[in-house]
C-alpha cells in the first residue's frame, strides 16, 4: 500500500512541475514573440457590443508563427479574428491583434496562410485555411459580419455571423472559387478529368463536403 501511495504521490508532483514548467516556457515564447513586434503597433481587441464569436477556434489554442524563413515562435496562444481578418494572440490573459499578416500561422491542426491572388476583395495580406497543398490548393476562408436583426422583447441585437467559401489555388498561379460539388470540381481540373471523374467513382465520392474535395485535390496533387 505504501508502495501504491509513493507512486501515486511521485507521478503527482511530476506531472505538477511538468505542467507549471510547460506554463514559465509558454510565457517566456510569448514574452520573445512580443519583443519580436512593434508593440505599437499591436492593438487590444475586445467585442462588447456583438453576440457570438467572430473567432476560429472560439477560444484560444497552441500554435506557431513561421516570423521569416529562419524565425519561428512555437507555443503561442492563437485564434483567428474573421471580423478583422487578423490572428489574435493572447499575452497576459489580454487579446492582442497582430498587426503583420505573416504567411504562415498555425493553430492546433489548422494551418492558416496568406499571399495568394486577389479574389472577391480579398487581397494578398488576406489569411485562408489551408485544407489541403501542393501544386494546387484547397483553401477556406472565413468572413465575420455584424448583423442586426429585431428579437422579440429584446430589440435590435447585434450578432457575428459568420461566412464561409471555398477556392482552388495553383502553385504560383491563380486562384477560382468553388462551390463543393462535382461539376464544379471536374471544371476547374479538367486536364486531369478523367482520372479524377475515375477515382470519384471508385471511392463513391459524392463531394457535397469539403472533406470530400481533400480527397480529389490531394489525387490530382499525386498526378
Amino acid at each position: 500500500m505504501k508502495k501504491i501511495n509513493f507512486v501515486l504521490i511521485t507521478t503527482f508532483v511530476l506531472g505538477n512541475l511538468f505542467f507549471k514548467n510547460t506554463l514559465k516556457a509558454q510565457a517566456f515564447y510569448q514574452y520573445q514573440f512580443m519583443n519580436n513586434m512593434d508593440r505599437h503597433a499591436v492593438k487590444k481587441v475586445t467585442y462588447e457590443n456583438a453576440n457570438g464569436s467572430p473567432y476560429i477556434p472560439e477560444d484560444f489554442t497552441n500554435g506557431s508563427i513561421q516570423v521569416s524563413t529562419t524565425q519561428k515562435f512555437e507555443d503561442l496562444r492563437l485564434k483567428f479574428d474573421a471580423y478583422a481578418g487578423k490572428i489574435a494572440f493572447e499575452y497576459k490573459d489580454e487579446t492582442l491583434e497582430i498587426p503583420v499578416p505573416y504567411a504562415h500561422v498555425s493553430i492546433g491542426n489548422m494551418i492558416f496562410e496568406n499571399g495568394f491572388p486577389d479574389i472577391d476583395g480579398n487581397e494578398m495580406r488576406t489569411y485562408y485555411q489551408v485544407l489541403s497543398s501542393g501544386k494546387m490548393n484547397f483553401l477556406k476562408h472565413y468572413r465575420s459580419l455584424v448583423k442586426e436583426s429585431s428579437e422579440f422583447g429584446k430589440g435590435m441585437v447585434r450578432r457575428f455571423v459568420m461566412y464561409e467559401n471555398y477556392y482552388l489555388a495553383q502553385k504560383n498561379g491563380g486562384i477560382v472559387k468553388i462551390a463543393i460539388n462535382k461539376e464544379d470540381i471536374l471544371k476547374i481540373l479538367a486536364e486531369k478529368s478523367t482520372e479524377i471523374e475515375g477515382f470519384i467513382t471508385k471511392n463513391k465520392l459524392k463531394i457535397k463536403k469539403p472533406e470530400d474535395v481533400i480527397k480529389v485535390v490531394e489525387f490530382y496533387n499525386s498526378l
